[in-house]
């Protein structure tokens, strides 16, 4: 058995479904491999051991328009799984100005919601954003009122947020498509572990394969990780594959929009994507 570790941004399925499904179904034995988690969310790139991938996308496509030596090599979501929710009753214009709670400002889901804010005609200097660290943070500021809407991820399910009385105002995933999650790897790795880059990829290409098909497996899983208050493996599912790739690829020119989108939310430039996307190791 082979060791890899597997870094997160945030311990959800948007993240972390192939993982999940492949721990759950025994994928991970049959590739001959052990994976370890780690949380990346407070520790630079190059403190992270070696043959760590990371399923943070997004983050990667952020750190490489950076200048980071990364590269993707398996698009799990190309939509990102986070929802606006706010009391009943409320639309987007009754939250200009109001303080809502999101993600940290370098963090990509906050580019996210600055996009879409924009899309639906909101000026920036009218989001009002209240940082917090994790759902339980931006969650509590909600129920507190010190918040009037919160942006939270799939670790906290629709169901969920609709049994505490909220409604989503946004579903990102509706708003656009970029390569969120999945794996990133660094050039060294691709170049000096090729064998271990084609195994973890072919076991998630197994795994999104039973996301898809395999709704007794799948269901299982959600109900394993769901830490929230209530249940919501249902609506979490339809999300999931709606989001989720068929084959660990994905399109052309959703990648380079998703580049274009991220580059011009963070205010840097606009590179060509064929560097940073790499799918050879599916083949």
């Amino acid at each position: 058995m082979e060791r890899f570790y597997l870094a997160f941004k945030g311990y959800d399925v948007h993240e972390l479904a192939c993982h999940f499904v492949a721990r759950h179904a025994g994928l991970y034995g049959r590739h001959g491999l052990q994976p370890r988690l780690i949380d990346s969310t407070f520790l630079a790139d190059e403190a992270l051991p070696p043959n760590t991938f990371q399923a943070a996308c997004g983050a990667a496509l952020a750190a490489w328009l950076k200048g980071a030596d990364v590269r993707v090599v398996f698009v799990a979501a190309e939509r990102p799984m986070f929802w606006l929710y706010s009391t009943p009753g409320q639309g987007l214009d009754d939250l200009r100005d109001q303080p809502i709670a999101g993600f940290p400002d370098h963090a990509p889901p906050a580019a996210f919601l600055r996009a879409a804010w924009a899309r639906h005609g909101g000026a920036p200097a009218a989001l009002n954003v209240l940082p917090a660290r994790d759902d339980v943070g931006r969650l509590g500021l909600l129920r507190d009122g010190s918040a009037a809407a919160a942006l939270l991820s799939s670790a906290v399910s629709p169901d969920t947020m609709q049994a505490l009385g909220y409604e989503p105002r946004l579903f990102l995933g509706d708003e656009f498509q970029l390569a969120t999650t999945g794996l990133a790897a660094t050039v060294a790795q691709c170049e000096g572990e090729p064998g271990l880059v084609r195994r973890v990829c072919a076991c998630y290409r197994e795994a999104i394969d039973i996301i898809h098909r395999d709704d007794s497996t799948l269901q299982a899983v959600l109900a394993e990780v769901i830490t929230a208050a209530g249940s919501g493996a249902g609506s979490l599912a339809v999300a999931l594959r709606r989001c989720y790739t068929r084959d660990g690829t994905s399109a052309p020119a959703t990648l380079a929009g998703g580049a274009e989108l991220m580059a011009r939310a963070l205010g840097l430039a606009v590179r060509p994507v064929d560097e940073l996307y790499v799918f050879r190791f599916l083949s």
